[in-house]
């Protein structure tokens, strides 16, 4: 079952005084749960908080705001992945804008290339006139995902090659 929302508009017609369009539905879907493995929950709590409520609004429908909130879930990420590595630079790391952490800060090449990629795709997102015209939120997402898996993998080989040397 399901319940339809209109909205009542007055129109300047006296045979048919009031025209409704549909509003919305109810019950609205539940997003569905994205799921973040334990280095990454554990290394940025916030950047899963941010990212979850960014997809449901995308679910939503709040196509206009998801975006900034992926965008804004991937500076937590990159930032708390880069104290994580360098605590007593903590007050600079946060400081500094996103672009200039990920060229300056970040060593491995295949995080500074995901998250460069992604800081300019989400950026479109924030702006008036999008510079990548041919990709969307989709893209946004998935550089996301690749930068996540980037910083999993570093953590896990550094983890194992501590442990066995």
């Amino acid at each position: 079952m399901f319940i339809a929302i209109y909205h009542k508009m007055i129109v300047k017609n006296p045979l048919d005084p009031f025209q409704y369009s549909l509003h919305g539905t109810q019950p609205r879907r539940q997003p569905s749960g994205q799921s973040f493995d334990e280095i990454i929950t554990k290394l940025s709590p916030e950047f899963v908080s941010i990212y979850k409520q960014s997809a449901r609004a995308e679910e939503y429908g709040l196509n206009q705001v998801c975006g900034i909130g992926y965008r804004k879930s991937l500076e937590f990420l990159i930032k708390d992945y880069l104290v994580s590595k360098n605590p007593e630079r903590r007050e600079e790391i946060l400081k500094k804008p996103l672009g200039q952490c990920i060229k300056d800060d970040i060593s491995d090449t295949r995080i500074k290339n995901m998250a460069k990629l992604a800081t300019w795709l989400g950026n479109d997102e924030t702006h008036y006139i999008r510079k990548h015209e041919d990709m969307n939120i989709d893209d946004l997402k998935k550089l996301i995902e690749a930068t996540r898996y980037w910083i999993s993998m570093e953590s896990t080989t550094s983890d194992y090659e501590d442990r066995l040397t």
